[in-house]
């Protein structure tokens, strides 16, 4: 019998206020599975993690202390994808929301006959004015401003393969014999930026991991060539020293209300299934 398991899977490194977000969202979306990997974080956040997991949740979780992360993400999704029998292994960063317009399972099995590959678009949600000052759990999914235009960052969702490698960010993933669907349909709304202290946090975290990067490791992670991932690394260098992250509280944005429309009522009811979980175990 063919497997059907479709897994997320997700790093992360102190990504205390999104990463219950993260793992409700992709199990409401219909995902047989979240798989978390643990990077070093200093925060709440695998507390958080082991609550789910003690609430029942479809939820699988490891500790990979190793500092330069992006080294690992092929053997992690080789690992995991085995593991857990996946058919669709979503690799995703934890502020990447990927709204479907049906349970996620419907919409793979809807892509065209042969499809192993589906590469989707990508625009920054900019924070609320009032996630300067507080934000409760969730809440940055209540943000309507959004990037005007699709930016250039594309990645890639693929058919579980042994033989997958996956380059630093999940821009491109190769596979044996990739017969690849560029989605219009749906696209990834990246959460990059939701408080001014997790900001702060995020840019240091970046900054500490790319120093670390050798030129050879530069070459066999980035999908976009040597001289391209310098010039990333030290653009990123330079835009954490002028704090640069502060211009998305205040960018010129658009108006989306699709998400933020639909997440009233999903924070609505995973704050009461959180709720009757914990007078459950009262």
């Amino acid at each position: 019998m063919a497997v059907t398991r479709d897994i997320v899977m997700t790093c992360c490194r102190d990504e205390e206020d999104v990463i219950e977000t993260f793992i409700r969202f992709y199990l409401e979306a219909g995902f047989d599975a979240v798989h978390i990997i643990d990077n070093g974080s200093r925060d709440r956040t695998r507390d958080i993690v082991e609550s789910l997991i003690a609430e029942g949740l479809d939820v699988t979780f490891e500790v990979d202390d190793r500092v330069g992360y992006e080294r690992y993400l092929t053997t992690w999704f080789r690992t995991i994808g085995e593991r857990l029998l996946a058919r669709w292994l979503f690799f995703l960063d934890c502020d990447e929301f990927i709204l479907f317009p049906c349970p996620a399972k419907q919409y793979l099995d809807r892509l065209p006959e042969g499809t192993n590959r589906l590469r989707v678009q990508q625009k920054e949600v900019y924070p609320s004015p009032s996630s300067a000052v507080a934000s409760g759990k969730g809440d940055f999914l209540l943000s309507r401003r959004i990037e005007r235009h699709f930016n250039d960052t594309t990645k890639d969702y693929v058919r579980f393969h042994p033989e997958a490698r996956v380059y630093g960010g999940k821009h491109r993933i190769d596979i044996p014999g990739p017969r690849t669907v560029r989605a219009t349909d749906i696209f990834i709304r990246h959460y990059k930026y939701r408080t001014p202290e997790q900001a702060a946090q995020k840019e240091r975290n970046r900054c500490t991991v790319q120093r670390i990067y050798s030129d050879p490791d530069l070459t066999s992670i980035s999908a976009f060539g040597l001289e391209r991932a310098r010039d990333w690394i030290e653009y990123c260098r330079a835009a954490a020293a002028r704090n640069e992250w502060r211009s998305s509280f205040d960018a010129d944005a658009a108006e989306d209300h699709e998400m933020a429309d639909w997440a009233v009522a999903f924070l609505n009811r995973t704050r009461n299934g959180s709720r009757l979980s914990k007078e459950k175990e009262r």
